[in-house]
């Protein structure tokens, strides 16, 4: 019975080690000198492990601890926002639409060389855009705003305004954020909040 024992638990043993051999994505194993090169001039595809960082750590010291998280890590990625909730664009761009818009509010000093510096340690880019939840251009456009029946703006449980979905304009002017990330030298768009909201009073039927 002993024996049986040791043989069911070696066994075991050998299943867990087998799933992590081979369920465990190539990256981690990898020269970290080569893999990121390869994924963006190669267009491979890679299991992303990445942290989420706002765009205020993003602009401060804490970014080196990060970093060096990455690095000790089986990480490979970060995800930085460059519109969250608040609707700020956080680095100087160079579109005349989101300067007209006047969403800019520099949080990221140098934004290139951020990238440079995550691109030199192997650290695929990824930039967050929260699309139509976005508590500023609607407040700065009205015309733009998601609005209660009657009017006025409509706001959800944290008192943030929306954006109507439904809007070429709004479309345009989230792409156009997208394009100036790609011009700075991110690797990659991640598109959130492309929804209507799901709290706050959505009993209402939404008038653009």
């Amino acid at each position: 019975m002993k024996k049986e024992k040791i043989f069911i638990f070696l066994i075991l043993i050998a299943i867990i080690a087998g799933i992590f051999i081979f369920d465990v994505p190539r990256t981690i194993f990898m020269d970290r000198g080569n893999f990121l090169t390869d994924v963006i001039e190669k267009r491979e595809s890679f299991l992303t492990k990445a942290a989420y960082i706002t765009f205020r750590t993003a602009g401060n010291h804490r970014m080196d601890e990060i970093i060096d998280l990455v690095k000790r890590t089986e990480l490979n990625a970060l995800v930085i926002d460059i519109k969250d909730y608040t609707g700020r664009v956080p680095f100087e761009t160079s579109s005349e639409l989101i300067k007209n818009i006047g969403s800019e509010k520099i949080f990221i000093k140098d934004i290139k060389e951020l990238i440079k510096k995550l691109h030199k340690e192997n650290i695929y880019a990824i930039a967050r855009i929260a699309v139509f939840e976005d508590n500023y251009l609607p407040r700065e456009r009205t015309d733009l705003a998601l609005k209660r029946p009657g009017g006025g703006i409509w706001e959800d449980n944290n008192g943030l305004a929306w954006v109507d979905p439904a809007s070429q304009e709004v479309w345009d002017y989230n792409l156009e954020i997208a394009k100036e990330a790609i011009k700075v030298g991110f690797d990659e768009i991640n598109f959130d909040y492309i929804r209507f909201p799901s709290d706050g009073n959505t009993a209402y039927q939404f008038e653009p």
